[in-house]
């Protein structure tokens, strides 16, 4: 298969926080099904980071495309680390950048009520253009 039609998900997350496992795995998983949840509808307005037009059906149709393909590559994934929330929100607006789509989650922190940056998917979009954006992160 052309390497431009590889498609691949790619979630960072904040090292700093020093997530247990468990915790780490729920959020990797919620980034990962933010793409999925935003192809049926259902991301509440202004959930989705999605720097794509508004024009429905032209979103609609290119993240079924995208989909498609993510499907037919066994909907790869892959789960980087950075140092810090400054890091991974660097990392967002070099995405916003390419107009590669990128769904951050949010943890809220219960004792002062404030919303904590956790991770952030990326994609899914071809090896290349992620690359461009996470390339030079390492496995967590």
């Amino acid at each position: 298969m052309d390497s431009s039609y590889e498609m691949i998900q790619v979630i960072v997350v904040r090292k700093d926080l020093n997530m247990e496992t468990n915790k780490l795995c729920d959020q990797v998983a919620r980034a990962s099904n933010m793409f999925l949840l935003d192809c049926m509808g259902e991301l509440p307005p202004l959930s989705s980071a999605n720097p794509l037009p508004k024009c429905k059906g032209y979103v609609f149709n290119y993240k079924k495309a995208i989909l498609s393909l993510w499907k037919e590559n066994g909907y790869k994934k892959v789960v980087y680390g950075c140092a810090v929330e400054s890091e991974l929100k660097l990392l967002m607006e070099g995405a916003l950048a390419l107009s590669l789509q990128y769904y951050p989650v949010y943890e809220l922190n219960e004792s002062d009520d404030e919303k904590i940056l956790t991770c952030v998917s990326f994609g899914p979009a071809s090896i290349e253009l992620i690359n461009k954006v996470t390339g030079h992160l390492h496995l967590i």
